[in-house]
């Protein structure tokens, strides 16, 4: 079997890249030819990129790869050309949490609930990672097009073994790290609170490190505060090697409830984490917004660390990621579902082809038509600032 991934190449940037790069290793792993197209889609622009990337064991394909493959896998979208033609099945992985899919509409243009409410009948499949999220996406989806695939984590790469991070002299004890990006739905905001009040009540000689920070400019200055007051210590927008900075941390904070990459990646190379409220991966944890309580999750987390509870011991972390997030149990589950798709996959006429793309057609020019109102809104709004939008 062949399996085109279209997505965008982006190491080290997007976590849903690592989430496409694992999912074709674990599909590899099942003898399935799965290979990566690269795909630019930014505003205005929809094409596989010509160049041919190399990351680590992963080397793109060009786009006629795609040509005789048995099945496509959208992440971020595949040309027209393989959209409407009918010969392929095509599958749609569904990668963003469904609150954050649909305010991503309701904050900028990137309408994504609207997209796949528009084109569930265009795919043959729908592809979560997360059995929490069924619920939400059925209500858009025919049920019976909706298929878990657990969400996994190359163990190899994230693991106890190998060099760490050194934080030199912005070390702390315990080194508190957050990771997550600033979401529409979930941000960072309040868990980098709660740290830092567990360091002004409880523990003097924490330290904090903030990656992945938006390079926008209320987030970058709210991290120069916070560190100008002394319990910030690194602070990056990216890093590579994101393995050596999990086995250098004491703690992994995260407003998170899911198994997250940040989630996945730090219990497999066995650091500790406080999480959102209820989340099975972690023992600490509460609602972020809460931030005494959560300070106190984080001062039960180092106490529990410092006394070698067999729960926060790196063993015991590692052979719970090594039996929740195997590539071997996603390989398993992706190939069926992408044996299934193939089966009763059967192309379309040139008629229904057509009828495609007039559909698509149209929505193109309703979305131009929602734009040019919303500018026209804006513009008249700020019409007595001498602004205008074009």
């Amino acid at each position: 079997m062949k399996a085109a991934h279209f997505s965008r190449f982006a190491p080290n940037l997007s976590g849903q890249y690592g989430t496409v790069k694992d999912l074709i290793k674990a599909e590899r792993q099942q003898g399935i030819d799965a290979r990566l197209i690269s795909i630019d889609s930014s505003p205005g622009v929809e094409f596989a990129t010509a160049k041919i990337h190399t990351d680590d064991w992963l080397t793109t394909e060009k786009i006629e790869w795609a040509d005789e493959a048995d099945i496509l896998v959208r992440h971020v979208l595949v040309p027209q050309k393989y959209m409407y033609s009918g010969k392929q099945p095509k599958v749609m992985c569904l990668h963003g949490r469904p609150e954050n899919s649909f305010l991503l509409g309701v904050y900028t243009r990137n309408d994504v609930y609207r997209t796949v409410q528009s084109e569930r009948d265009t795919w043959d499949a729908f592809i979560s990672f997360w059995d929490e999220h069924i619920f939400h996406w059925s209500q858009l989806i025919d049920k019976s097009k909706l298929n878990y695939v657990p969400a996994m984590c190359d163990l190899e790469k994230f693991c106890p073994e190998g060099p760490k991070r050194d934080f030199g002299e912005n070390s702390g004890s315990p080194n508190i790290v957050i990771v997550d990006q600033w979401r529409e739905d979930t941000t960072p905001f309040n868990v980098l609170h709660a740290a830092l009040l567990f360091r002004e009540k409880y523990c003097p000689t924490a330290k904090v490190h903030i990656y992945g920070m938006m390079k926008k400019d209320p987030i970058k200055n709210l991290a120069k505060w916070l560190a100008d007051q002394g319990g910030i210590g690194d602070r990056k927008s990216t890093i590579s090697r994101m393995a050596e900075t999990y086995r250098a941390a004491d703690i992994i904070v995260t407003p998170h409830v899911i198994a997250t990459r940040v989630i996945r990646e730090a219990m497999a190379c066995g650091t500790p984490m406080v999480t959102g409220g209820g989340s099975p991966y972690s023992m600490y944890g509460c609602d972020p917004r809460n931030i005494e309580e959560y300070a106190v999750e984080i001062k039960k987390c180092w106490a529990d660390i410092k006394a070698n509870k067999p729960h926060t011991e790196t063993e015991c972390l590692v052979a719970k990621a090594k039996n929740l997030f195997n590539l071997e149990q996603t390989g398993v589950a992706m190939k069926k579902v992408l044996e299934k798709v193939i089966a009763n996959h059967r192309p379309e006429s040139k008629e229904y082809a057509e009828r495609q793309e007039n559909s698509r057609a149209a929505r193109r020019r309703e979305m131009k038509s929602q734009q040019k109102q919303q500018r026209g809104m804006v513009n008249q709004h700020f019409a007595g600032a001498g602004v205008k939008i074009k």
